[in-house]
């Protein structure tokens, strides 16, 4: 089956979230209006923990991928990455999911190494990390519900399922791959290649990458659940901030999407509804954190102009 042209594909996943974010208050029949003046009540100290717990946890996502990128060689300073990462923000607004972070880590990384395969390995060996430990954090929350019917079955079987699985498959993939691809296979060369042999090897960068993503995903949630307080949602427990944190963005890895967006807002809806929250409360809270997360691309826009700038600089006086 011939797949569709990039273009296609971008302006598809467009229309999902942009029909997802529709949905939520034509089909939720959820007024808008309410939503934005609930909004605007927010308490503003909370909001400004929300804002700074965010960007630390940005620093600590840079600080473990620059771990990960050292370990094979790319040594650059933490503002390095924090900058790279910054800007990575800023191209989820233009690409499918996380893809646009990604892409951008990567090339920002390599332009600055010389070394574009390297830099693309230590971006994976990130993004996998991270999302193993998300769904982990996701499994574990749910032994602290109470309620079993707070959750939908189906997802608790995804997440814990989905867990359980990835731990065997990442750590003996290499393995698996020589079995079931053979040795002359492009993933099974890749798998063993001297970059990706570091990450299998290596155990003490993976756990301290490990740990730093427990720390972030960490301090993630609780910018979810300081958010929450800031409108006045007390009724949530923090358990249950970790499990809806883990399934939206395990859906917006799934559901067709630009930047998450549609896809995010229609989870927090849900699932804060589904914890006994009113409608139109829970979608002040997505709301909000849409505007959170487009506020740090837009910064990533700014950090990403200006390291354009200074480049020019750079060069410009190298060549005096």
């Amino acid at each position: 089956m011939r797949r569709l042209p990039k273009f296609v594909q971008i302006c598809l996943r467009l229309a999902v979230s942009l029909l997802l974010f529709a949905a939520l208050f034509i089909l939720g029949k959820i007024d808008l209006t309410e939503c934005l003046k609930i909004a605007a009540k927010a308490n503003p100290q909370y909001l400004t923990i929300t804002i700074s717990l965010v960007v630390v946890t940005i620093i600590i996502s840079a600080l473990r991928w620059q771990r990960l990128a050292v370990a094979v060689g790319l040594h650059q300073p933490l503002w390095r990455f924090v900058q790279y990462t910054f800007v990575g923000a800023f191209f989820t607004l233009f690409l499918p999911a996380t893809l646009g972070s990604d892409v951008s880590r990567a090339v920002s990384l390599s332009k600055n190494t010389g070394q574009p395969g390297v830099a693309t390995y230590s971006v994976l060996a990130d993004r996998v990390i991270g999302l193993f430990v998300l769904l982990m954090l996701g499994a574990v929350s749910l032994s602290f519900c109470p309620d079993q019917k707070l959750v939908p079955f189906f997802l608790k079987i995804t997440i814990v399922v989905g867990t359980l699985a990835m731990l065997p498959i990442l750590n003996f993939l290499p393995q698996l791959s020589m079995r079931l691809l053979g040795e002359g296979n492009w993933l099974t060369k890749q798998l063993h290649g001297p970059c990706a042999e570091v990450y299998w090897n290596d155990r003490g960068v993976v756990v301290v990458a490990l740990l730093l993503s427990l720390l972030m995903h960490t301090v993630f949630v609780l910018s979810h659940a300081v958010l929450a307080q800031s409108l006045g949602i007390t009724n949530v427990p923090l358990w249950y901030f970790f499990f809806m944190h883990s399934s939206v963005v395990m859906f917006a890895l799934i559901v067709p999407n630009i930047s998450g967006i549609g896809v995010r807002e229609f989870g927090y809806t849900y699932f804060l509804t589904q914890a006994g929250v009113n409608q139109a409360l829970a979608a002040s809270y997505a709301i909000m954190w849409l505007g959170l997360t487009l506020g740090n691309s837009l910064l990533g826009g700014a950090v990403y102009l200006l390291g354009h700038f200074q480049i020019e600089k750079e060069q410009e006086e190298s060549t005096a």
